[in-house]
This record gives C-alpha cells, sequence and structure tokens, in this order.
C-alpha cells in the first residue's frame, strides 16, 4: 500500500470529512435528518446561525467554517443529492446534559458508508479512559460500534457491494475496530485522528490485525492530540497539514479553547479554494470560494512526534495504578464541570510517589530521545501534572512551544517547581538501552576483565577505591550512551572482582533462558493457533 493518498481517494476523504463534520450537528443527535431524503436535501434547508447559539462548536466548526461546509455541499449536489440517510441511531453518552452518540449509515451510488461520530459525553470520556487498561481488550462503545456495524450489514440490501467505514476521534477509534473485526467485509477504513489500541487488543486480535491492517488509513492534522495515544494498528497513518484560527468569537477563553480544540477538528484538515470571477458589475473581478479541499500532506509536527514518543514511554513503562491514575485524569479534564461531578466517585486518587516516578521515567526518556529544549520538557511535564489546563498556558510569555503566533507557557512558578522535581529525580535511562548479549559484547567484558587483572600497581587513577567513593557520592548512574559503555563496564567489573569464568557463566545462563522462553513462546502460539482454529470452527457453525 503506498504511503501517501492517490488522487482518487483524496476525492473520497474529502467527502468523509464533510460527512465526519457534519454528524457533529443536533439535526443528527435528534434524529431530525431523517426528514431529508439525501445530504444535499438537508444543507439546503440547515440554519446556519444554530451554530452560533450553541455553548460550543460541533467538533469545534464555528458557524464561518460550518457556512463553508454547506456551502460545498449545495456546489456538488451530484455528490451530495446521491448520498441517501438510510439510517441513523443514537445512544446516551452524557448522562448530565444527555449529549448523544450517534451510529450513522448512508446510502452512495451502490456503497454503504458507516460513519461513528466522536466523543459525545462523559460516558464515551470514560470509555476512552478504559480503552488504555491493561485489563480491558474490548471497550463497551467498541463493542457496541461492532453490534451495529453488524446490524447494518445484516439488512443490507444485495446491491450493495462496498461498505467504507468512518469516522473522527472516538469515531476513528471504533471505525478501526470495525476493520480489524470485520475486514473482510470492508473495502477501506477512513479514520480521522482517532485513539489506537492498548497492546491486550493488539495481543487478543493479533492474526486479525495483521490480515486486515492495510485496509485501515488514519488521516490525522499534523497537530492532532488524540490520534498519539497507544500503540497504532492501522496499516497507513497520513498527516495533512492544519487549518485552524481562533474562530470567530472574539472573547478570549473561547478562542482560545477553539483553538486547542481546532487541532483535532476534521474541518482542519480541509481549505477552501478561492478564484477569480469576472462578471459585467466587476471586470475586475473578485474571489470567489470554491470547495473544500483536503489539506496538502506533510510531515506529523515535531511537537507531537516528541509528544507521542513521550506517552508511548511512559505506556511502556509506567506501573498499571500509574498509567491508570494518568490515563482518569487527562479524560477526566476533557469532561465539563456538571460531568466531573457527576463522575467524581469515579476520580483515581493520585499514587503516592507518583509525581518523583513521572519525572524519573520523564528524564529517562528526554535525555536520551530528545533535542527538546528544557523549557520545552518542563511545559510537557506541566501539561500532565496540571490536570492538563491548557488554556491557562497560553500566551503565557516569551518562553515555550510555538504554534505560529501562539505560545504554550506554564506559569514561572509551576515551571520551577517541575524544574525542581525533574532536576533532582534520578534518569531511569535503563530502560532505554538494549540489553546486548551478543559475542561481541561477551568478548568486549573479558578483554576489559583482562585488562583489570593486568594494571599495575602504581597506576592509582585505576584503583576501584575511587569508583567506590564515586558511587556513594554521586551515584554509578547507567550510561546513556555507546560511548560510555566501557568505562562503566570497567568500573563495575573492578568493584566487583569480577572473573572471566563469571563472565562466561553469566552469557551461558541468558542463552539458556532464551533458549528455553523461545520454546515456551513457541508452544504457547501454537496453543493459541490451535485454540483461535476451534473457535472459527464453532463460529462457523453458529453462523
Amino acid at each position: 500500500m503506498s504511503d501517501v493518498l492517490i488522487e482518487e481517494e483524496k476525492e473520497l476523504v474529502e467527502e468523509l470529512l464533510i460527512l465526519n463534520s457534519i454528524v457533529y450537528t443536533e439535526d443528527f443527535a435528534d434524529g431530525t435528518i431523517r426528514k431529508h431524503r439525501n445530504v444535499y436535501d438537508w444543507a439546503v434547508e440547515f440554519d446556519v446561525d444554530s451554530i452560533k447559539n450553541r455553548k460550543s462548536y460541533p467538533a469545534e466548526i464555528n458557524e464561518k467554517e460550518f457556512e463553508t461546509i454547506i456551502e460545498t455541499i449545495k456546489r456538488n449536489e451530484e455528490v451530495y443529492s446521491k448520498m441517501k440517510i438510510d439510517n441513523v441511531t443514537t445512544y446516551k453518552a452524557n448522562n448530565v446534559t444527555g449529549g448523544k452518540g450517534v451510529n450513522a449509515t448512508i446510502e452512495y451510488e451502490g456503497s454503504y458508508i458507516v460513519v461513528y461520530k466522536g466523543t459525545a459525553g462523559a460516558k464515551d470520556w470514560k470509555d476512552n479512559e478504559e480503552g488504555g487498561y491493561s485489563n480491558i481488550s474490548d471497550t463497551k462503545q467498541q463493542k457496541a460500534a461492532a453490534e451495529y456495524f453488524e446490524r447494518m450489514m445484516n439488512k443490507k440490501p444485495s446491491y450493495i457491494d462496498k461498505v467504507y467505514v468512518t469516522g473522527h476521534s472516538k469515531g476513528g477509534n471504533k471505525a478501526q475496530y470495525v476493520g480489524v473485526l470485520y475486514g473482510d467485509e470492508i473495502e477501506h477504513v477512513y479514520a480521522f485522528d482517532g485513539q489506537n489500541f492498548n497492546d491486550t487488543f493488539k495481543l487478543k486480535y493479533y492474526s486479525k490485525i495483521k490480515k486486515n491492517n492495510h485496509k485501515i488509513t488514519n488521516v490525522s492534522n499534523e497537530y492532532d492530540f488524540v490520534n498519539i495515544l497507544l500503540p497504532r494498528v492501522s496499516g497507513r497513518t497520513i498527516f495533512v497539514k492544519s487549518n485552524t484560527s481562533l474562530g470567530s468569537k472574539w472573547e478570549i477563553k473561547a478562542a482560545l479553547k477553539h483553538k486547542i480544540g481546532g487541532w483535532h477538528s476534521p474541518y482542519s484538515m480541509l481549505s477552501p479554494t478561492y478564484s477569480l470571477v469576472y462578471t459585467g458589475q466587476n471586470p475586475d473581478g473578485e474571489l470567489k470560494g470554491t470547495d473544500l479541499n483536503l489539506n496538502a500532506e506533510t510531515e506529523q509536527s515535531k511537537l507531537m512526534q516528541n509528544l507521542e514518543g513521550y506517552l508511548d514511554y511512559l505506556y511502556l513503562y509506567m506501573n498499571e495504578e500509574d498509567w491508570r491514575y494518568l490515563s482518569n485524569t487527562i479524560m477526566t479534564q476533557m469532561m465539563n464541570d456538571k460531568e466531573k461531578e457527576f463522575y467524581k466517585d469515579q476520580r483515581i486518587e493520585k499514587p503516592k510517589g507518583f509525581e518523583e516516578r513521572l519525572a524519573s521515567l520523564s528524564k529517562g526518556y528526554f535525555e536520551t530521545n530528545t533535542d527538546m529544549e528544557p523549557e520545552e520538557i518542563m511545559i510537557l511535564m506541566a501539561i500532565l501534572l496540571s490536570d492538563l489546563k491548557l488554556s491557562s498556558y497560553l500566551f503565557g510569555g516569551p518562553k515555550g512551544i510555538e504554534f505560529g503566533i501562539e505560545k504554550l507557557v506554564p506559569r514561572e512558578k509551576q515551571l520551577n517547581r517541575i524544574y525542581k522535581l525533574y532536576k533532582e529525580a534520578p534518569a531511569e535511562s535503563y530502560a532505554l538501552v538494549t540489553r546486548d548479549f551478543t559475542e561481541e559484547t561477551k568478548q568486549k567484558l573479558l578483554s576489559i576483565v583482562e585488562e583489570v587483572e593486568n594494571e599495575h600497581l602504581l597506576n592509582i587513577t585505576k584503583w576501584d577505591v575511587f569508583y567506590r567513593i564515586e558511587k556513594y557520592i554521586k551515584g554509578l548512574d547507567f550510561p546513556t550512551n555507546e560511548n560510555e559503555l566501557n568505562t562503566y563496564y570497567r568500573k563495575i567489573i573492578d568493584m566487583e572482582d569480577t572473573s572471566k569464568e563469571q563472565i562466561n557463566e553469566i552469557f551461558e545462563q541468558v542463552y539458556a533462558t532464551d533458549n528455553s522462553f523461545s520454546k515456551e513462546l513457541d508452544d504457547l502460539a501454537s496453543k493459541v493457533n490451535e485454540i483461535n482454529g476451534e473457535l472459527e470452527k464453532m463460529l462457523d457453525r453458529f453462523q
């Protein structure tokens, strides 16, 4: 599969992004969309002013942006008049405000497009959180998405020969989930800014992922902060340039919220094009908007690359208790105040020593994996340690992470506290160093033993007494790069009086353990494949 979108795909992706935008409107949530024969007829009657009257923008798409979406639909009657609303199913996603999640199926020229709306309320945020727990392979909402897909496939008319699945944000996660489980029935999955999956899911569905992930494409804004969560299963991940603004509500809090949310908006991946139109009334020409087009493909932003690597590292090395607290903290902060109050009994208490462990892991990661400036590192830590209150970090001063004209900057007091925490933390960089038990390393260690045994008695710089003093004064940190390894090995060998026999024994034990573990894994894989075979036979009998 190509790592880029081909021209034929781009047109489809643009249409899917528009569907993923309009599915956030109240007309889908309250079912009034069913009154219209198709998407075009709905757009003709849609009142863009209704966006202004909402407390928050749908998917952080403001009224001006939504007007552009509606105009694009209306200018392309030949496309959107063929998109017939086959089914809309909703579910209660918010215990407080009654917000609804949406699953929709649209018939389009002999194909089905199954669309899953993104997070719609506190229930969905909790479901997102549980998607990162090691004891959960399939969340409630993922299972519900699969049930909806099965129901649509069971009632699918015989003339429907292709099925596309799509969704944005949580909807993107659902779309990928369905793509893994039902890849045989699907032409392709186009997920937008979708959260990914935990290792338990990847282990459970290893064979299905391997078989179907070539049919899954995740398209994301270069600055999107959701597609970086958890390990990926998509066969292809594509980033496009960001098109975000502060919105048209020139009240600072609303503007900041729209800017942050805009990085995760489906509209942010589209841009209107303009052309000069000449008329008798205006012979000089005037700019007229045409259709929304997919933004140019690009690389993931440097910030999000660093943040993704950082979160992947925390996911890999954090203990379960700390990871659950972090996940709970992140998702709780996405809720509004009423939702937080409703779910306060499910708030996970901060584990003792969490901040110190986070600082230590952070230090181990950032000292060896990134060229970020110290201030930028502190800001990323501040976001995690301060419950993700992003709005209080914007426009805060000269130091920070830049996004065009904006800067992400924590308060100086908090920055100093985090810097002290980070500076004093021991770096757990050992987790990033490959355990090297090759024959080459073995011979290197044996030569160091020989060097230590043959060193001259009067060469005081090599005496291990100095290493022991160093150990108790500042500690013998595990080296963060290969150049320091030999010096480190020499100190340990000298202090422990390690012999060649001991080195040989260590390596022999490692090889024996490796062989034994490899055999156990092979046996386990064989048993799992055998069980899967029996389950598939049982499934065939029930179908």
